[in-house]
């Protein structure tokens, strides 16, 4: 298992709450609807470390979703497909997101996500939070 370590340093110590899943709904995105949180498949291969981080984050990348666990509220989420395609997720809630393409999106396979959870952010646009990348199979 190969783990990426992205390190966000602010002088907010994170605190960690009990998580509630949710899902895209319809087309572009949208807000999701809450549904219980399934267990994670997958390998887990990017975590924000604890201490003074913004936020505790863990992504999962699934194929062609990825699951998004965090101790402050999600409320924005960019995917990029193998494509070089994106789609953004705008005014998630919850601190467990399950996120898939949707309409012309559809069953595209997930290889980046940047996550917004409290005031983290990456540069690489507005809304767009830390970027979590899908290491490479090993050999």
């Amino acid at each position: 298992m190969r783990w990426c370590v992205l390190v966000v340093v602010m002088s907010v110590l994170s605190v960690a709450a009990p998580a509630s899943g949710q899902v895209p709904a319809g087309p572009g995105g949208g807000k999701p609807d809450a549904v219980p949180a399934p267990q994670p498949k997958g390998r887990l291969v990017s975590q924000s470390p604890p201490g003074l981080a913004v936020a505790q984050i863990r992504v999962r990348f699934q194929g062609r979703s990825v699951r998004v666990e965090s101790s402050r509220d999600v409320s924005n989420a960019v995917l990029e497909y193998a494509d070089g395609s994106r789609q953004m997720f705008e005014d998630l809630e919850g601190r467990v997101v399950e996120l898939r393409g949707t309409g012309a999106h559809a069953g595209k396979e997930v290889v980046r996500v940047w996550v917004k959870s409290g005031p983290n952010f990456s540069g690489d646009g507005p809304g767009y939070g830390q970027k979590f990348e899908r290491p490479r199979p090993t050999k």
